[in-house]
């Protein structure tokens, strides 16, 4: 891989920078596929992705949701003041430091989840038909890898209680 940005369609492009075009236009498709049934259920995308990074229990604090969303925390705060208000994520704060705010999702929240996750794998489900499960995983199993390599270490603040 060689350090410089090539221009797309160009024989200088690169297998890195081919795949980030590549990742760029499924990321575009997948969204676009999913934005009704998270529309449907009432949540915009900045509330659907912090629940699903609740659920997975990944994520539990608002600045770590939003570095992982790539928002500002004014966003990730606006859209969890929505869904604590909603009833589909609950908000305490550490036993150890006031200061740290855990989030968790709700059993309301988890329904609207799931609800959108079954109604958007039954419609990718049916438009990746004939795409072998093996390449599926293989693409699963490269993308992970370049979002660890890539993704920026976490800055861990001395003091700041988990």
């Amino acid at each position: 891989m060689s350090g410089a940005i090539a221009i797309p369609g160009s024989r200088a492009e690169t297998p890195a920078t081919e795949l980030v075009a590549s990742l760029h236009d499924a990321t575009q498709a997948v969204l676009s596929r999913i934005a009704p049934e998270i529309q449907a259920e009432g949540l915009t995308p900045c509330q659907f992705w912090t629940l699903y990074r609740l659920a997975s229990g990944s994520l539990d604090h608002p600045g770590d949701i939003a570095r992982r969303l790539g928002v500002t925390m004014p966003s990730v705060t606006a859209s969890v003041d929505q869904l604590v208000e909603a009833g589909r994520v609950a908000r305490s704060r550490s036993e150890t430091d006031r200061r740290y705010v855990h989030l968790s999702i709700t059993p309301a929240g988890r329904r609207s989840l799931g609800r959108i996750l079954k109604r958007f794998d039954a419609t990718l489900s049916e438009k990746l038909k004939g795409v072998p499960a093996a390449d599926l995983k293989v693409a699963a199993r490269v993308l992970s890898q370049v979002s660890d390599r890539v993704r920026p270490p976490r800055v861990v603040v001395v003091g700041r209680s988990p």
